[in-house]
């Protein structure tokens, strides 16, 4: 007899983790919690994405939030970063228009900040951190 449940919440906090392998595995997930592990990169996050039941994610106390974009980092990983609550705050403005430059970075193009109009300079986000390149 095979018995399968859905988890809804799951918290793994103060686990000394450093990678969430399987986790994507549980679709159903609603709620997690991992603040206060040793999770430090953020490609161990991506497959965030592919949790489309994500409401509530905890990550603070983790070696990833020293990153002055931190919060931006983690909603460029979600469609809908508008029905995620990342250490239980919403994503603000800020966190929207930063999402906005690491969304454009990966794809190549630049963010729609309204108008665009081309300019000789070019814009790298190298580690968190803005730098213009003049060509």
């Amino acid at each position: 007899m095979h018995v399968s449940c859905l988890i809804f919440k799951l918290v793994l906090r103060n686990n000394a983790l450093t990678t969430l392998r399987g986790i994507e595995n549980l679709k159903s997930l609603e709620g997690l919690d991992v603040s206060y592990n040793i999770i430090s990169n953020f490609s161990k996050l991506e497959f965030f994405a592919g949790l489309p039941y994500l409401q509530s994610l905890w990550l603070e106390g983790n070696p990833l939030c020293c990153d002055r974009w931190y919060r931006a980092q983690v909603f460029s990983f979600f469609s809908y970063p508008e029905r995620l609550k990342l250490d239980d705050k919403e994503i603000n403005t800020c966190d929207f228009w930063k999402r906005q430059i690491i969304i454009a970075s990966m794809h190549k193009r630049p963010a729609s900040f309204g108008i665009y109009v081309p300019t000789k300079d070019e814009v790298v986000i190298e580690g968190g951190n803005i730098r213009r390149v003049h060509n």
